[in-house]
C-alpha cells in the first residue's frame, strides 16, 4: 500500500559496471520473484559506465524519464525467447505489465497514453543492444523517437515498439540492423531517419500508425547520399515523407534520388532546398514523385496518412523544390520527375513548385501540377526546361526575373492554367534587361 509497490530506480550518471537483476518481494502477502521497478529520474550512462538489464525484468519510469547512453558507454538490453523474459520499459499507468501490474495503486483510473515517459538515446559513440524487449508509451514527439540512436548502429531485433510518436529514430550515418521488429500505433511514422543513415531493415511489421511512411528528418544534408527505394515491412518501394524541415542539400553536397522513389511532404512544410547537387533522374517507367501527403495516387501504401478519402490534396500543401545560386548547375538534374500540390503561400506572392534562384538545371519531362505558379525563375537562373507538363496551376505555368533567360523549349505542354502566359515577378530591375520573344508558351 505505498504509492509504488515497486523498487525505485535513481536517476543521475554511471560511470561504472551495473545490472538490474530480477529481485523479489513481498507486496501484501504475496511473494513476488519479479518486482517491478520504477525509474525516478532520467539515467545518463557515460563513459566507462555499462548497465545490462537482466532478461523478464519490467521498468516504468515516471514523468519523461530517459536512458540516455552517452560516447563510452555500453546499454545492454537482451531478453529472451523463453517466455516471461522479454525485457519491458512502459507507462507507471500501464496496468499490463509488471508485478503487481498496478504499479501506483490506483485500479484503473489512469490510463496509459504516449509521452508518459521519454526515451532510450544512444548518442555518437555509445554501444548497446535491444532483443527481445517490449518498449511501449514513450516520447509523443514528432521529431524524437522512443529508441533513438545517431552516427551509430545499436542493433535492434525482435522487439516490439508501440504507441509513442516514432518507434525508433535513427540520425546522422546511423547503420544498424534492425530485424524481427513490429512497431505500432505511433502518432506519426514508425520510423524516423536520416537521408544519411543506411540502416538494414529485415522481417519490420508496421500496424495502426498514423502515417505509414519512412520519416525523414528535414535537416541539413552534408554527407553525399542517395535515396533508394527501400522495401520494409512488406511495402515494396515504400513512400518516403519529409517533415519537420526541409531537406537542406547542403553546398560541396549530392543527393541522389533513385527512379521511382516517391516522397510526400509534411503540409505546410517538407520541400528540397539545395545549395549543392541534387540529381532526380527518373524514368518513363519509373519516375520520382514530390507531392502530398494527402495525394492517394502514388506511394506504397497509397494513402500514406490511412484516412480513406477524408483529406485531398491542394495547392500548396507543401513547400517546394529549391535549387540556390551555389547550386550546381552542370550535375543538377530534374528529369521524369513529377511535382504536385507544393508552393506553400507564406506571404510569397510567387510561390511555385519548383523554384530556382539563379540557378541553371536541366529540368526535362518533368509534369509540375496543381501547384500555385510551375517554375519561378529568380536572378540570372537560365534553366533548360524541355519536355515538361504544366497542369491545372492556380497561376502561370512560369515566373520569371526579367534578368533570367530560362531556356524555353518548343516540347513543353500547357493545360488547364489559371494564365496561358509567362509571370514576370515583381521587383526593382538594377540591372539591364532584355525581354525576349519566346514562342509557344500557352496556349498556343
Amino acid at each position: 500500500n505505498n504509492g509504488y509497490d515497486a523498487i525505485g530506480l535513481r536517476g543521475g550518471s554511471l560511470t561504472s559496471t551495473a545490472s538490474i537483476p530480477k529481485r523479489g518481494a513481498t507486496v501484501g502477502v504475496n511473494p513476488i520473484a519479479n518486482v517491478t521497478y520504477v525509474l525516478l529520474g532520467t539515467l545518463n550512462i557515460n563513459a566507462g559506465g555499462s548497465l545490462t538489464i537482466d532478461p523478464g525484468v519490467v521498468i516504468k519510469p515516471t514523468n519523461a524519464y530517459s536512458f540516455v547512453v552517452n560516447s563510452g558507454g555500453n546499454l545492454t538490453m537482451n531478453g529472451t525467447s523463453a517466455p516471461g523474459d522479454s525485457i519491458t520499459i512502459t507507462s507507471i499507468n500501464d496496468d499490463n505489465y509488471g508485478s503487481p501490474n498496478d504499479t501506483n495503486n490506483n485500479g484503473s483510473i489512469t490510463a496509459p497514453a504516449r509521452g508518459d515517459w521519454n526515451q532510450v538515446v544512444f548518442t555518437p559513440g555509445a554501444t548497446g543492444s535491444i532483443q527481445y524487449c517490449r518498449l511501449k508509451f514513450g516520447t509523443n514527439s514528432n521529431a524524437l523517437g522512443m529508441v533513438q540512436m545517431t552516427n551509430d548502429a545499436i542493433g535492434v531485433s525482435n522487439s516490439l515498439l508501440s504507441d509513442a510518436g516514432h518507434g525508433l529514430t535513427m540520425f546522422g550515418t546511423s547503420n544498424p540492423v534492425v530485424s524481427d521488429v513490429a512497431i505500432n500505433n505511433c502518432s506519426t511514422t514508425p520510423i524516423l531517419m536520416s537521408v544519411t543513415a543506411s540502416p538494414t531493415m529485415t522481417n519490420l511489421g508496421f500496424l495502426a500508425n498514423a502515417i505509414t511512411a519512412l520519416g525523414l528528418q528535414g535537416e541539413d544534408i552534408a554527407v553525399s547520399s542517395t535515396l533508394p527505394q527501400r522495401t520494409v515491412a512488406g511495402y515494396a518501394n515504400i513512400t518516403y515523407y519529409i517533415m519537420n524541415a526541409a531537406l537542406h542539400v547542403l553546398n560541396g553536397t549530392t543527393l541522389t534520388i533513385d527512379p521511382g522513389v516517391v516522397i510526400k511532404n509534411q503540409v505546410n512544410n517538407g520541400g528540397i532546398v539545395c545549395d549543392g547537387t541534387l540529381v532526380a533522374a527518373g524514368t518513363p517507367a519509373e519516375p520520382i514523385v514530390f507531392t502530398s501527403l494527402y495525394d492517394d495516387l502514388y506511394g506504397n501504401p497509397a494513402d500514406t496518412n490511412g484516412d480513406g478519402a477524408t483529406t485531398t490534396p491542394a495547392a500548396g500543401n507543401w513547400q517546394y523544390i529549391r535549387l540556390t545560386d551555389t547550386s550546381n548547375d552542370a550535375a543538377c538534374v530534374l528529369d521524369h520527375c513529377r511535382i504536385s500540390y507544393g508552393a506553400y503561400y507564406s506571404g510569397d506572392s510567387w510561390a511555385s513548385g519548383l523554384w530556382l534562384t539563379s540557378a541553371s538545371p536541366q529540368v526535362t519531362n518533368t509534369t509540375i501540377m496543381k501547384c500555385r505558379y510551375g517554375i519561378r525563375v529568380d536572378g540570372n537562373g537560365a534553366p533548360i526546361i524541355d519536355g515538361d507538363t504544366f497542369d491545372n496551376l492556380d497561376y502561370a505555368p512560369i515566373a520569371m526575373s526579367v534578368l533570367s533567360d530560362p531556356q524555353i523549349s518548343t516540347n513543353n505542354t500547357y493545360t488547364a492554367n489559371g494564365y496561358n502566359a509567362l509571370a514576370l515577378t515583381s521587383e526593382a530591375a538594377t540591372a539591364n534587361a532584355r525581354l525576349r520573344y519566346r514562342p509557344n508558351v500557352g496556349n498556343p
